[in-house]
This record gives structure tokens, C-alpha cells and sequence, in this order.
């Protein structure tokens, strides 16, 4: 496994995605989310006692998460909302 690999699920219909290991660069980029897929990202958060919104750009690279450097360790999830394909990956 290496930062670019991810694992997605589906739970009461929100769409996760988790990552084995923290990337270097603070940015994690699951490529299934490309903006021509179909599928709009809304809204990007970390679960918590909370979920604490992250600042995400929807690319045709991939999905570009900017990560909190504080208080995150590996593995960690991403809770995604929007519309088109989620759920179907």
C-alpha cells in the first residue's frame, strides 16, 4: 500500500474513503473522483465526535484533499458528499 491507494464503502448511504498512509505532501488525491467522472464532490470531512470540514478541489486529476497536519495519523477515513456515482465505486 502506499499514499495513493485507497479503499472505499458505502455505510446509510455516505461514501468513505480511507488511506493507509499519510501522503508527504499533506495532500491526498484519490483519482476516482475525477471531475469528468460524473460525480460531484460537495463536501469532503473527517470523522470525529464531529465531522470536521477539509478543504478539497475537484480536479481531472483526482479528488485533492489538503489534510489538517495536526491530530491525523494513519490509516484515516474521508467522509464524501455530493452527487452522480458515489456509492458506486
Amino acid at each position: 500500500m502506499t499514499e495513493a491507494d485507497f479503499r472505499f464503502t458505502t455505510v446509510n448511504g455516505r461514501e468513505y474513503a480511507f488511506g493507509d498512509q499519510l501522503p508527504a505532501s499533506g495532500q491526498a488525491l484519490p483519482k476516482t473522483f475525477v471531475c469528468a467522472n460524473g460525480t460531484k464532490i460537495e463536501r469532503v470531512t473527517l470523522p470525529r465526535s464531529t465531522f470536521v470540514p477539509i478543504a478539497f478541489t475537484q480536479t481531472t486529476e483526482g479528488l485533492k484533499v489538503t489534510l489538517p497536519s495536526a491530530s491525523l495519523a494513519a490509516p484515516y477515513a474521508l467522509r464524501l458528499q455530493g452527487s452522480g456515482a458515489l456509492g458506486t465505486v
